[in-house]
């Protein structure tokens, strides 16, 4: 190894050491631990670091106000693709609400943005307000047939499994959307703690209900 790439070694090392908040090269020279204990500690090391700058992002981004960041996400998938199965009509779903929960899907907001404002926010199924996740997820008149023959299974489960007022209360409380997103959302958790079973079945019943507004509306939006 010629001086110049050690020295370029040397600085990543030590660069990526600092980073991770790791012991310095110096340090571990004159302390080696073994090879588990140093496995252990790197990878225990980047996970906090990725929590932490995970958190820093979803408090300044409003695109990530609806997914819940595990405290160790590393290795430990979000219950969307945790709960869904090797099934192509199953991984399909996820992946539309996996959009939706990252506000990648896009809709006639986003469009408008994108566009300067040439393009306009109002839905284009109902004509009657801006089209964004809300709107979209519990409001639009067009979607109202498909979005209530889902919500009628989740608000069933929710009552025979949960509680019977558990449903009613995060409506009230405005966080239906939130509780269709993520069902384990600390602001879920502030009117009642689920169990890992209902969370599964949640997102089951829920991951449906996101692919078939997405299926209705895009069968909408050709027809028009």
């Amino acid at each position: 190894m010629s001086k110049q790439n050690a020295n370029t070694f040397i600085s990543r090392l030590e660069t990526a050491l600092s980073k991770y908040k790791l012991p310095k090269a110096q340090e571990l020279l004159l302390v080696k631990p073994t090879r588990e204990k140093w496995k252990t500690t790197v990878k225990c090391a980047i996970q906090q670091y990725w929590a932490e700058k995970w958190e820093i992002e979803k408090s300044d981004k409003s695109t990530m106000k609806y997914i819940n960041i595990k405290t160790r996400p590393i290795g430990n998938p979000h219950q969307i693709w945790k709960f869904t199965s090797n099934n192509t009509l199953e991984v399909k779903k996820a992946e539309i609400k996996g959009k939706l929960i990252t506000r990648t899907y896009t809709l006639q907001i986003d469009r408008a943005k994108f566009s300067r404002n040439v393009e306009q926010d109002m839905c284009l199924l109902c004509n009657s307000a801006t089209e964004d996740t809300e709107h979209f997820m519990l409001e639009c008149n067009a979607l109202k047939t498909e979005r209530d023959k889902h919500l009628t299974t989740l608000k069933s489960y929710v009552i025979n499994n949960i509680g019977n007022k558990i449903f009613d209360k995060i409506v009230d409380e405005g966080l239906m959307v939130q509780f269709i997103m993520d069902s384990s959302s600390e602001k879920i958790k502030q009117i009642v703690n689920i169990k890992h079973q209902n969370i599964r079945d949640i997102e089951n019943i829920t991951r449906t209900l996101c692919y078939g507004l997405h299926t209705k509306r895009t069968t909408l939006l050709n027809k028009s």
